[in-house]
């Protein structure tokens, strides 16, 4: 079964195209459901053809809001499973500002 947390979006930068796991890739066979890490080593983009590794998540570990929340000073030293559970269910007190900007409100 897989876990909530491993279905992030991905998003590739050549064309901005959406993996949505929760929609898979239909049309390439891919059932919903499948996690972006789950896709076939030779699966590409459906608009640009851009391999896996061109794709960054959405959310989650590896992406950018991820990336600068580790970044923050306050952030040094913390449990970063607790952490991710946080983030994941909205309760990002500790860095609020970081937070707000993900969401586009700064």
């Amino acid at each position: 079964m897989t876990r909530a947390r491993d279905l992030y979006q991905c998003q590739v930068h050549n064309c901005g195209y959406v993996y949505d796991p929760e929609a898979g890739d239909p049309k390439r066979g891919i059932p919903p459901g499948t996690a972006f890490a789950d896709l076939p080593d030779d699966w590409v983009c459906p608009f640009c053809a851009a391999h896996k590794k061109s794709f960054k998540p959405l959310a989650g570990p590896g992406s950018v809001f991820w990336e600068n929340v580790k970044s923050q000073p306050s952030m040094q030293g913390k449990d970063w499973g607790e952490v991710e559970q946080r983030i994941v269910k909205g309760d990002v007190e500790l860095e609020v500002d970081v937070a707000e900007r993900s969401k586009g409100k700064m």
